[in-house]
């Protein structure tokens, strides 16, 4: 506790003399102290006010204004839906049919359970917003199986932390969500631009998985299912399987808005765990608490944040960053390159949302002032998200598939670190064709 009381006082000292090293201390003391994120960011921001508008009468100007414009945006309106259709779809046991369709289509492939899992961590992708939620959902049923075929336990660890990552990146994705709330680009275009990379990742999952399989012949290959247990599998997934089908279809066909699409999501999820009697109606009032808690922790991360992102506006700080970058005559695919830099070394020890709540007020306009498309860079934006997931010590899809298995880090670790090297070469596939993210939402009208 000392030394934890002196540091906050060294942090406070150079806040108020070099703001940017002292807010940097400061963020980093309370968040490695033990302090909640919503808190530590609120804090920051609300010192801020204090000591550099006026006291506490700068603080009662500014913070209520903010807290209830965080909230007051259309954008954020479908989170908390889509967070409710996914643990209601999960508390339904929608995943586990899911899963025993993809089986039931590739198991007798080379690798053919973790070509399933991919998949079904894919079309759970589509459902989820959150690639926490996808890891356990699918990692609960998935690990159970691959263990059951004798598949490389490091293997199917790393297998199920990188395939949970596509929870943010196949719409409806929650970064992205995020990244209109923040930055007011187009919710349809976002999502739509997430389409094809997610795609591209997921197949490159599935073609090292096989190839992997193929080389080390460490698992127990499926005998081909038989058409009718294909056919039956895929009656009873049917539900499940058309709900990302509603979702994206009904987006991208104009049927409703992408904010709409939250609504028709839950409705549509409450509606088919009824109807099929896998949820009593007893249990909704639990399932929708667990879902407002989810929910209201990520709202309220968005309010400390952006607490945060607007002092650091006030201050000047995104105009300070760009003269700061101009003065190093930096081209601009350096400035990408090191912006991709600092975004992996934060990703090692804050969570999604903070981590593109604190910097995107800032690196945002500096990229669109360089010329640059907003909705390419929410691409590169999620994929970086995504390896943040991967990367301790805050990676949290390691620690999900550790509570899962009891396993140590460093095996995970060791699984995870081919998916990794995958996912580098794919951000560095976008940076060079900007198409694949760009294509879709520009051959697409979206309301």
């Amino acid at each position: 506790m000392p030394v934890f009381l002196a540091l906050i006082a060294i942090s406070l000292i150079l806040f108020k003399t070099v703001m940017l090293a002292g807010l940097v201390m400061l963020m980093l003391v309370l968040l490695f102290g033990g302090v909640p994120i919503f808190p530590s960011l609120g804090l920051l921001g609300v010192l801020g006010y204090y000591l550099f508008y006026g006291g506490s009468a700068g603080v009662w100007s500014f913070f209520p204004t903010i807290c209830y414009s965080s909230l007051n945006n259309f954008a954020l309106a479908c989170l908390p839906l889509f967070i409710l259709a996914g643990q209601v779809m999960q508390s339904g046991g929608v995943s586990e049919e899911i899963f025993e369709v993809t089986s039931k289509w590739v198991g007798h492939l080379p690798g053919g359970e973790a070509v399933a899992t991919i998949l079904a961590c894919s079309i759970f992708a589509a459902i989820s917003t959150s690639s926490v939620a996808t890891a356990v959902t699918i990692g609960l049923i998935a690990l159970p199986a691959l263990a059951a075929r004798n598949y490389n336990k490091k293997f199917s660890y790393g297998l199920l932390a990188a395939g949970g990552t596509l929870g943010i990146m196949i719409p409806p994705s929650g970064t992205m969500i995020i990244y209109s709330a923040v930055t007011e680009e187009s919710i349809g275009k976002l999502f739509m631009a997430g389409v094809i990379p997610g795609l591209i990742l997921a197949s490159a999952f599935i073609l090292y998985s096989m190839w992997f399989c193929w080389r080390t012949k460490e698992y127990d290959r499926h005998s081909p299912a038989t058409w009718p247990e294909r056919l039956q599998a895929t009656k009873n997934g049917m539900w499940g399987l058309m709900a990302p089908v509603i979702i994206l279809g009904g987006i991208y066909s104009g049927a409703f808005t992408p904010l709409e699409s939250g609504a028709v999501a839950a409705l549509y999820a409450i509606v088919m765990v009824l109807v099929r009697k896998k949820v009593a109606v007893k249990d909704l009032p639990r399932i929708v608490g667990e879902s407002s808690m989810s929910s209201v922790m990520v709202l309220s991360i968005i309010i400390g944040a952006l607490t945060l992102g607007d002092f650091m506006t006030l201050t000047k700080l995104p105009e300070k960053a760009l003269d700061l970058v101009s003065s190093y005559g930096l081209p601009p695919w350096g400035v990408i390159t090191a912006i991709i830099l600092i975004y992996f070394v934060l990703g090692m020890f804050l969570e999604v949302v903070s981590c593109m709540l604190i910097t995107l007020p800032i690196v945002y306009p500096l990229i669109t002032s360089l010329g640059f498309d907003g909705v390419w860079f929410a691409v590169i934006v999620t994929i970086n998200m995504e390896m943040a997931l991967l990367t301790p010590p805050v990676g949290l899809n390691l620690y999900v598939i550790q509570g899962i298995t009891k396993a140590t880090l460093n095996d995970i670790l060791k699984g995870v670190l081919p998916f990794f090297i995958i996912m580098v070469i794919a951000i560095i596939i976008y940076c060079i064709f900007p198409q694949l993210s760009t294509w879709l939402p520009n051959a697409l009208v979206t309301r």
